[in-house]
């Protein structure tokens, strides 16, 4: 920054006040940047919640509070609902990727197709009003 300042000033050939003022706009634009290195993203600066899910057999508790009566997170969150399992996930996606291939390769009729279809459809419409139910339980 301070070469190119000098830059201008050789070839406006300004002297006396005008320099020294170039020189300390120059300097004080060239404290504005940063030499500090970016933050690094995959570093995670606070903790995540810790999330729980409700045990039927323990009572529930009331939200935690501090002795002026706001809430804290400092316990563990409890889930509305239990969480789907990455067991569960690779269960159903390889049960319907065996469907799809099936039907590619001819092996399953198309009425069956149809079938296993509506089930896995009605399944999933079915799913979200008992998780709701549930929920509201």
């Amino acid at each position: 920054m301070v070469t190119r300042a000098l830059s201008i000033l050789r070839r406006s050939n300004t002297t006396g006040y005008g320099t020294a003022a170039v020189l300390a706009l120059a300097m004080v634009a060239g404290g504005c940047a940063s030499d500090r290195p970016a933050r690094d993203p995959s570093v995670q600066m606070s903790p995540s919640a810790q999330v729980t899910v409700r045990d039927e057999d323990e009572p529930a508790r009331q939200a935690a509070v501090d002795p002026d009566g706001y809430p804290t997170f400092a316990e563990p969150l409890t889930a509305a609902n239990t969480q789907l399992t990455d067991e569960d996930a690779a269960s159903i996606s390889a049960r319907l990727s065996a469907l799809s291939r099936a039907r590619k390769a001819g092996t399953v009729s198309e009425a069956d197709y149809r079938r296993q279809l509506q089930i896995l459809r009605k399944l999933a419409a079915q799913h979200g009003v008992d998780a709701e139910a549930a929920i509201a339980n």
